[in-house]
């Protein structure tokens, strides 16, 4: 979407639309770690260790 002066000016609308998407797509799902807890290694940001996921269908 680039910087500056010449940004995007959809930028805000699609970031937006991205998390309504995201939304209706994971309440869809119940998610849970499928290996039990995850793990969290801290470095500059919160970096899952065993992030290993399972997606089951809500009824």
């Amino acid at each position: 979407f680039g910087a500056g002066p010449r940004k995007c000016i959809g930028n805000n609308f699609a970031m937006y639309e991205m998390v309504i998407t995201i939304a209706e797509l994971v309440s869809k799902f119940r998610i849970s770690g499928a290996k039990g807890e995850i793990e969290i290694h801290p470095l500059i940001t919160l970096k899952p260790k065993n992030a290993i996921l399972k997606f089951d269908l809500r009824k």
